[in-house]
């Protein structure tokens, strides 16, 4: 799936799932009733997008679990620890911490993508900017203003806070602790 362009793959999806589908339907109409109904297009392009990135988002789990140390893990082993235990209070943690930026990355492409899906009738907001060009003929403002909303505005500027504000709760052990004033340094009453 890391291979193909998501355009691609929703094309199959929309188009080649719904005929195939439609002509067991026709076929199981005549016996049964309904058996398929033709789905609306924003199901076809969450499961296109989820199928896209999900291959680059294991990839991206599994290189942070095995970037956890393997001397953290035989501590753990030491102490007497489940495998099950060492995955959720070692292993998972780490991961995760080591993921995280890499993760709020995926997250900002994955919602870019997001406009490819205009392209199989789901209204979205490069849609409905084509839609607003067609009617008043002015490309470039309605374009543009689709970038801001994208980039700058609100929706790539939010992800991006929270996932700084996610990796900045994760790493507070991290830190270094608060300088302690020698007792000659404070000031006598």
């Amino acid at each position: 799936m890391r291979g193909t362009p998501l355009l691609v793959q929703m094309y199959i999806l929309y188009y080649a799932l719904y005929g195939v589908g439609f002509m067991l339907g026709q076929i199981a109409e005549v016996r049964h009733g309904l058996l398929w109904r033709h789905l609306d297009a924003t199901w076809y392009a969450a499961v296109a997008l989820t199928i896209n990135r999900a291959g680059y988002s294991g990839e991206i789990l599994r290189g942070a679990i095995l970037a956890v140390p393997h001397g953290e893990v035989e501590a753990a082993r030491a102490f007497g620890m489940t495998k099950w235990q060492i995955v959720r209070r070692i292993m998972l943690p780490r991961a995760i911490r080591t993921s995280l930026p890499t993760f709020s990355g995926e997250t900002i492409l994955l919602l870019k993508a997001t406009s490819v899906a205009s392209t199989i009738t789901v209204t979205e907001l490069l849609r409905v900017a084509d839609v607003a060009r067609a009617s008043s003929f002015r490309i470039e403002e309605t374009l543009f203003s689709a970038a801001i909303i994208y980039i700058y505005a609100f929706l790539s500027f939010v992800l991006t806070r929270a996932f700084y504000f996610a990796e900045r709760q994760l790493d507070k052990d991290r830190l270094p602790p608060n300088p302690v004033t020698p007792a000659a340094a404070v000031p006598a009453k």
